[in-house]
């Protein structure tokens, strides 16, 4: 049989207690503060950048001329749709190739041989102009007998866009997902019904949109990425992304117990 309930007469008002001393709930607002710092220094760091592309530079300037231009001092302009004309002093090179770097990865690279009396060649376009455009961060190379003997950090700008490549795609790709990813599980651990995947996603697709906010910076401002600015910002972003959800599960058991104690009552 069903338990009796407490007679009204015989309850003392000292008995009676606001619901919030019985049931106490921590609060979302420092988890959510703590996440908005975190969230704006990734911002920051992911716009304004932090080191320079790492590459060793072996020669001295007046050395080699790149486009015109010696790119040991001078960034050099380029059409990504024509070849790149190179000329060497007091170097013994037989061939040279140019790359792109993209997070101190080389990128294409094709080696061109000439004749080491003459010292000059055309070198082709590092990278193809519906890949990637823009300001770009390049390798040369000389080489004699197949073996490295110079490399130079070369700087560019080309005259393409970069907007129409498919860089700027996959950056925009990268956005839209990490921000469906981060709502999807925003709004389930709000709700109470996220579990620990839903942690560790949240914070994952908060680190993949500082990441693709390093690459909208690198389209929009010119500044290529770094491995200390990419990995910095989705550090950052990640723990920003921990500390939300910490607030939306707070958020969520309030909800829960709502839940329950409407079930209890129908």
């Amino acid at each position: 049989m069903p338990a009796a309930g407490a007679r009204l007469v015989e309850i003392d008002r000292r008995d009676l207690v606001p619901i919030q001393e019985v049931v106490s709930f921590e609060s979302p607002r420092v988890p959510f503060a703590v996440a908005a710092v975190l969230a704006v220094a990734a911002v920051v760091l992911a716009v304004l950048g932090l080191g320079e592309p790492s590459i060793d530079g072996d020669l001295t300037a007046g050395t080699v001329t790149l486009g015109g231009v010696d790119p040991a001092t001078t960034p050099v302009q380029i059409d990504l749709t024509k070849p790149i004309p190179l000329r060497v002093n007091g170097i013994d090179a037989d061939a040279a190739s140019l790359k792109v770097t993209v997070l101190g990865v080389p990128l294409g690279g094709e080696t061109v041989p000439f004749v080491p009396g003459d010292q000059g060649a055309t070198l082709p376009a590092p990278v193809n102009r519906y890949v990637m455009a823009g300001t770009l961060t390049g390798e040369l190379v000389l080489l004699r007998n197949g073996s490295e003997i110079a490399t130079e950090r070369v700087e560019f700008r080309t005259i393409q866009p970069p907007t129409t490549t498919a860089t700027t795609a996959a950056v925009v790709l990268l956005a839209l997902f990490s921000l469906a990813y981060l709502e999807s599980n925003m709004r389930r651990l709000r709700r109470g019904r996220g579990g620990f995947a839903n942690t560790i996603g949240l914070a994952m697709s908060a680190a993949l949109l500082a990441a693709a906010l390093v690459g909208a910076a690198w389209i929009l401002l010119g500044h290529p990425p770094t491995v200390i600015t990419t990995a910095g910002s989705a550090a950052l972003a990640f723990a920003a992304g921990l500390s939300a959800s910490l607030g939306a599960r707070r958020i969520g058991k309030r909800h829960r117990y709502l839940r329950r104690t409407r079930r209890r009552q129908t």
